[in-house]
């Protein structure tokens, strides 16, 4: 794009919107070809924000001073992102998305966030979530309901809620994210972007030491291009991460319908895996539909089992420093459920989550010899109603809900191995449908090969809701 605006002008309406429908790769190269003047960028984001997140409440804080880059060049330099409100950066706020922690504010970033610095990345707010990622919706009390772009009496899924919902409607080119059970696929599949969940150890630590958190949870740049995506991926992967070997020859695919606890797709959702299975058959790839090779009914037992554990570790901890505050102002219904819940486990049941997962993962590792990937839903559904998985529901039926529509996802984060959701379709009613692609351990540049294959091959077009 030459000479989109002249640097003595200020920014028209018509500039900010086709700056915005630019992927990140392109925004930084008005700024490298001095096409636009330093500080444009935050400028078009901070005008995006203000036109379009009261109508779906994806950005839930904003610096009253946008950080300078600490860069003087870089390849992403002076492209705005946002941060998860789970991230702990200098001065911003790190709330969770709980009221317990609202008035907390961060003092320094993690290695993640730092790496992005470097790449020139400037952070201009911060984004939704459910209170401690623990729902697949951002509904909370402290910032009320994230809304999808595509239609506003849908959720977004979650947990990165805000940060799908922002990429969607083309307030940022990159919005951090976070994945422990979906929370990065889920949400990008709801919005019509893109989302990738690296393999365990696959990217630069980005919160304080949790041994739960990091052995489930993967951080990326959720973005609407696989340029970005692959940049973004490589960028901050570790060099003590090595890719594995790569397979050799076409990929074998197997279609699997089969998610946790035996959970099958409705029709939207398994007419639009079945049209992408058709459509890497066209590709020259095999595609065979098979049975899924694990136990979904242990692994969904295993999910449970140890989101009871996180639930009842945030209980505890706010519990210690509430002091007189009740703790039912402090935390969710949901969150004390799963405290609750936790309390009711036998005393051999984590360990006996965990000695599944391992037998689950040998046993994908075998799948794995057979198939290079596995094409399956994101969710059984499309994104639900508001309120459906409130946290306010009843805790028996958010309960059933919360695992029926995580039922997934979550497969790749018990075992480490990586996973990516693509925008390959709509239902009936006009809501994005991700299809998602994963890999064995290490597989990671596999996936991502074969995604940019696929969007080269105008496999999707990457849609706009209406009015961004």
């Amino acid at each position: 794009m030459n000479n989109i605006v002249d640097l003595t002008s200020s920014l028209t309406a018509s500039d900010v919107q086709q700056i915005a429908r630019l992927d990140g790769h392109d925004q930084a190269g008005l700024i490298r070809r001095g096409e636009l003047p330093d500080g444009a960028l935050n400028e078009v984001a901070k005008r995006r924000i203000a036109a379009l997140n009261p109508a779906v409440n994806a950005v839930v804080w904003e610096p009253e001073v946008i950080p300078k880059p600490t860069v003087a060049s870089g390849p992403m330099l002076q492209v705005p992102y946002l941060l998860k409100a789970s991230s702990e950066f200098p001065d911003f706020p790190i709330c969770s998305g709980s009221r317990s922690a609202k008035s907390r504010m961060g003092h320094q970033a993690a290695p993640f966030f730092k790496r992005l610095a470097e790449a020139g990345l400037v952070p201009v707010g911060m984004t939704s979530m459910p209170e401690f990622g623990l729902l697949s919706s951002s509904e909370s009390i402290l910032y009320g309901p994230t809304k999808n772009p595509w239609s506003h009496s849908h959720s977004t899924s979650g947990s990165s809620s805000g940060a799908a919902a922002a990429v969607a409607c083309g307030m940022v080119p990159f919005a951090h994210a976070s994945d422990a059970a979906g929370s990065i696929r889920m949400p990008a599949s709801s919005c019509g972007v893109i989302g990738f969940k690296a393999s365990r150890d696959y990217n630069l630590r980005a919160r304080h030491h949790h041994f739960v958190d990091d052995y489930l949870c993967s951080d990326t740049l959720i973005a609407r291009s696989m340029r970005d995506v692959n940049w973004a991926t490589h960028w901050v992967r570790p060099a003590s991460a090595l890719p594995g070997v790569a397979p050799q020859g076409k990929l074998k695919i197997a279609m699997i319908m089969e998610g946790l606890n035996g959970i099958t797709p409705d029709s939207d959702v398994n007419n639009t895996i079945r049209k992408a299975a058709t459509q890497l058959e066209g590709l020259g790839y095999q595609v065979d539909e098979i049975r899924q090779p694990l136990d979904t009914h242990a692994l969904g037992q295993a999910l449970g089992t140890i989101w009871c554990y996180l639930g009842g570790d945030i209980v505890d901890s706010v519990s210690a420093v509430a002091g007189s505050t009740p703790i039912e102002n402090l935390l969710e219904p949901w969150t004390l459920g799963l405290h609750s819940k936790r309390d009711s486990l036998g005393p051999s049941q984590l360990s006996q989550a965990f000695q599944v997962i391992v037998e689950q993962t040998a046993l994908l590792t075998k799948f794995h010899q057979q198939y290079d990937v596995m094409l399956s839903p994101v969710n059984a559904t499309v994104s639900p109603p508001l309120g459906h998985l409130s946290p306010c529901r009843a805790f028996d039926e958010l309960w059933a809900a919360v695992f029926e529509y995580m039922s997934y996802t979550p497969i790749q984060n018990l075992t480490g191995t990586p996973s990516i959701s693509l925008p390959m379709g709509q239902s009936s009613s006009g809501i994005p449908i991700g299809v998602m692609l994963s890999a064995d351990f290490g597989q990671d540049d596999t996936l991502l090969k074969l995604a940019t294959e696929m969007e080269a091959k105008e496999m999707w077009q990457i849609q706009w809701p209406a009015n961004a």
